[in-house]
């Protein structure tokens, strides 16, 4: 068993499902079987099905080398039946997927182990301080393709946490809106703290959201995996039970397990390494507690990565990982990326306010790059630049991607806007710094005059079709939020902010710049 945090975490099975075999009808086969023959066949597979069924068992009944079994000891959330009135959706033909305002996170910590080498589980562990905003008997957060162990769910005061605790009479789980309710046996005090915390199981997924596995193949042919997060913009609640909304920010307090051949990085420095208890080969690794940020911005990666260093600025540690035969792919990041952060802290009168950034390039990474605030991670494509083989235009492609995503350690980590409605705020001002920081770097690609004809231009054609929306738009779900990240959002955005800023002056744009930023 694993000690977590105030739980004991015991074996779960993974559980392994087999889809049964098709076989076309002899009436579909456009040909004559005879009755030998079709009764040969019908034996056959007979016997396959059970062949399979028997295998399935064994395979799902067998102990694991790495992650663990047992059945029967976790109970899926039960189903919705009449939910309490507090959260539900005033408009019955329009479902609410917006938290209650009820409740506010402080701080979380997140325990979370990983086996990437064996049957891609997850166990996990999480507590939340919450504070109380309005009186409830409802606790409301985000919970997707994860199974908690209910008897392990608990809810304390902060004051009193060896005490009896607040009764959870009953564990909802809303599919719809991605809720986990819980139904209380009290309502919870305003304005006094408590903690919820939880025992449960994951998975690492290979749908590139969320904590997902990728491979790659080494120098001498090997598959090697890389555990990695995907978190923007809903889909930190399929790696821990959280309040996954921009809004919504705390600190973070990260443990995570991984065998001694690899190694992990997350948004803050490593604080300490101990064994896991009961487990050789195993240690966790515990980082610094982040400063306030959203759930989509925290990140953590598990490899057998290596990395370079640069002492540039004299203040943050900036590193590149990659894998160990791709390293020497990475000086240009290297490079370019300590120039335009201290730029940046210059131009916007502001300091970064992170000890240290790192930018990972993934195998298997959707989109270009993400902002995680202290660990950026980006496309192999979009970090990683060959001089022999790659050419000028990639050269400029990872150093405006760069540039932009460097960029978004201040426009979207440092101040976040409260809903993705304004997430051209997020986008469009980090598609316009992406050019003064990129020419800062080299002036002679004059970016500026690139922007007029590939972005100004572009956007003024797609934003006369029917097709186009404003670029503050009011979204709700998850598919309506993945829709706006498009070229309205950063382009359009971008270009809005560039006329603000001719019309401003230089020199006050960036005086609200900086206002804006220390607000």
């Amino acid at each position: 068993q694993i000690t977590m945090g105030t739980g004991t975490m015991k074996e779960v099975e993974v559980e392994e499902s087999v889809s049964p075999a098709t076989t076309p009808s002899a009436g579909n086969l456009g040909c004559h079987i005879n009755r030998r023959l079709a009764v040969f066949l019908g034996v056959l597979f007979v016997s396959a099905t059970v062949a399979v069924g028997v295998l399935a068992y064994y395979s799902s009944s067998r102990t694991l080398e790495h992650g663990h079994k047992t059945s029967g000891y976790y109970v899926p959330l039960e189903p919705v039946g009449d939910l309490p009135a507090a959260i539900v959706a005033r408009d019955k033909d329009e479902i609410d997927i917006r938290l209650p305002k009820t409740l506010k996170p402080l701080h979380y910590v997140v325990k979370l182990q990983p086996f990437i080498n064996g049957n891609f589980s997850i166990e996990g562990y999480v507590e939340v301080e919450i504070e109380v905003i309005e009186p409830t008997s409802n606790i409301t957060l985000h919970i997707a393709d994860i199974i908690t162990k209910n008897e392990t769910i608990k809810v304390v005061p902060s004051d009193d946490v060896e005490g009896p605790g607040v009764e959870v009479k009953q564990n909802l789980y809303d599919k719809d809106r991605n809720f986990y309710i819980g139904v209380l046996g009290e309502e919870l005090e305003l304005g006094k703290r408590y903690i919820l915390s939880m025992e449960f199981v994951g998975l690492l997924n290979d749908q590139l959201i969320g904590f997902y596995r990728s491979t790659y193949t080494d120098e001498d042919g090997n598959t090697r995996w890389v555990a990695s997060t995907q978190f923007e913009a809903t889909d930190a609640r399929r790696a821990f039970p959280c309040f996954d909304e921009p809004a919504m920010k705390a600190t973070f307090e990260i443990f995570l397990a991984r065998e001694t051949s690899m190694s992990s990085i997350s948004n803050m420095p490593k604080f300490e390494t101990f064994p896991v208890e009961g487990q050789d080969g195993w240690v966790w690794d515990h980082f610094n507690t982040t400063v306030p940020m959203s759930t989509y911005l925290l990140a953590f990666v598990i490899s057998d990565y290596t990395h370079i260093d640069s002492d540039a600025n004299d203040h943050v540690l900036f590193r590149v990982w990659t894998r160990e035969g791709a390293i020497q792919q990475a000086d240009l990041a290297l490079k370019t990326g300590p120039v335009v952060l201290s730029f940046y802290e210059e131009y916007f009168s502001v300091p970064f306010p992170l000890p240290k950034q790192d930018m990972i390039a993934i195998p298997a990474f959707t989109g270009g790059s993400m902002e995680n605030w202290g660990l950026i991670i980006y496309s192999e494509s979009s970090l990683l630049y060959d001089p022999a083989v790659s050419s000028a235009a990639d050269k400029q492609h990872v150093t405006v991607i760069i540039s932009h995503e460097l960029a978004h350690q201040w426009f979207g980590d440092l101040v976040t806007p409260d809903w993705w409605t304004d997430l051209w705020l997020n986008e469009g001002f980090a598609s316009f710094v992406e050019n003064i920081g990129t020419d800062h770097v080299e002036p002679t690609w004059k970016m500026w005059e690139q922007f007029v004809s590939n972005d100004l231009q572009d956007v003024l054609e797609m934003d006369s079709l029917e097709s186009s929306h404003p670029i503050s738009i009011p979204v709700g779900s998850p598919d309506e939020i993945d829709q706006i990240f498009d070229s309205i959002s950063y382009s359009k955005g971008a270009s809005v902010i560039r006329m603000m800023n001719h019309f401003l002056t230089e020199t006050t744009f960036r005086k609200g710049v900086t206002n804006y930023l220390n607000g």
